[in-house]
C-alpha cells in the first residue's frame, strides 16, 4: 500500500466508528500505522449517481504535524 524504505510491509489498525445505513455512510478511525496516519477520521459516503452509477466520496481530517513527525524519524 505504502512503501517502507526499510521493505517492511506497511500496515494500519481501524476502528469503526460510526455506520449510517440510511445514508450510506461510514466513519472509521485510523489508530495506529507505521505510515502516518494515526489519528485520522476518514469518512466514506456512497453517493447515487443515476444512470446506475455510484460516486464514492471519500474524506479526512488528519494531523499533519504527528504525520511530518512519522516521516522525519523514518528519514533519519
Amino acid at each position: 500500500m505504502f512503501p517502507q524504505q526499510d521493505g517492511e510491509r506497511s500496515w494500519i489498525k481501524e476502528r469503526l466508528v460510526s455506520m449510517d445505513i440510511s445514508s450510506y455512510t461510514c466513519v472509521y478511525k485510523m489508530e495506529a500505522s507505521n505510515v502516518g496516519l494515526d489519528g485520522s477520521v476518514n469518512t466514506l459516503k456512497l453517493v447515487d449517481y443515476g444512470e446506475d452509477s455510484t460516486l464514492v466520496n471519500w474524506s479526512f481530517e488528519i494531523d499533519p504535524v504527528e504525520a511530518l513527525k512519522v516521516l522525519v524519524k523514518r528519514a533519519s
